[in-house]
């Protein structure tokens, strides 16, 4: 499931074969897949793995394809990368959906602690979580890779030619997260590694469950006594469902107009938290299920 890394190799190094973007001592080119940038200090490199080993990321690789990727990512530059640092990863599947991604997109929520950016361009096109207060060490992308295949008119594999296709991306932005996340720096080896590559999935796969997702089907149960305080709520959650975005937008304005207190602020994120996690008195939305399925099976297997 690992896509994109960066890293950092020690010293002063000269490739063979790469076409020269900028020359010099502090030069930049890239060669084949692979992206490269002398520094005063050490040699810059960013690749897509995937695209290195298969020619397109549509179909990511398991542990044993990060494995081959690396290796002929060290035989292309020659160089021995086990005192490199790794600077940046990204970990995630590519997903065949039901109906367009704009559908699915739209019924991700606003996570606490993260800037929620959204692009469009005549639709709903990504969508990306930004950490704010881990110094932007941390981002989780969701978008149309339908689009992106079409806009780069390269050729498409068999099993994804007109289809609908979702891409999401975990990923660690910054060396100093790859030490918070995994505890110390790691080399472009140790990624196929079995403990940090679990480790990697399980990151990607926990951030993803814990994004609120809507458009759940709300209900009562007639056999349960229903009050006015619970037909309220009942009232207020299916509205919700339907509109979140502009309820947390609401939300957010009362806290910073003063007219809803921090103390009572922090109540309806918490009570709002424990229902987007729990469910209650709510049906999955179908294409929300539809998504799960397919990233947990990614998970287990990839």
């Amino acid at each position: 499931m690992i896509d994109r890394v960066s890293f950092y190799v020690p010293g002063r190094h000269k490739i063979d074969g790469v076409n020269y973007t900028t020359p010099g001592l502090e030069w930049a080119g890239v060669k084949g897949q692979i992206r490269l940038k002398q520094y005063r200090d050490g040699l810059y490199v960013a690749v897509s793995l995937p695209k290195l080993l298969n020619g397109h990321n549509l179909i990511t690789l398991d542990r044993k394809g990060v494995k081959e990727a690396v290796l002929k990512l060290r035989d292309s530059l020659d160089l021995d990368i086990r005192q490199a640092a790794v600077n940046s990863v990204e970990t995630g599947p590519t997903v065949i959906v039901k109906e367009n991604p704009e559908n699915y997109l739209m019924l991700f929520g606003h996570k606490p602690g993260y800037k929620r950016h959204e692009v469009w361009d005549g639709y709903f096109e990504s969508l990306t979580y930004l950490s704010r207060k881990q110094k932007g060490n941390f981002a989780f992308k969701v978008y149309d890779k339908t689009v992106e295949m079409a806009d780069k008119k390269k050729p498409v594999p068999a099993l994804f030619q007109n289809q609908n296709v979702i891409r999401l991306e975990h990923k660690i932005l910054h060396r100093q997260g790859i030490q918070r996340r995994l505890g110390e720096d790691i080399s472009p080896h140790a990624l196929y590694d079995y403990g940090v590559y679990e480790e990697l999935k399980s990151l990607f796969y926990r951030f993803y469950q814990l994004i609120p997702k809507h458009g759940r089907d709300v209900f009562w149960n007639m056999e349960l006594p229903m009050t006015y305080k619970k037909f309220i709520t009942f009232l207020a959650e299916n509205s919700r469902q339907g509109h979140h975005a502009e309820c947390d937008q609401f939300l957010a304005r009362a806290r910073l107009s003063g007219v809803m207190p921090e103390k009572e602020y922090k109540r309806c994120r918490a009570w709002l938290k424990q229902v987007n996690v729990s469910g209650r008195n709510s049906f999955a939305n179908e294409l929300i299920s539809e998504l799960d399925a397919h990233v947990h099976s990614y998970v287990k297997t990839g």
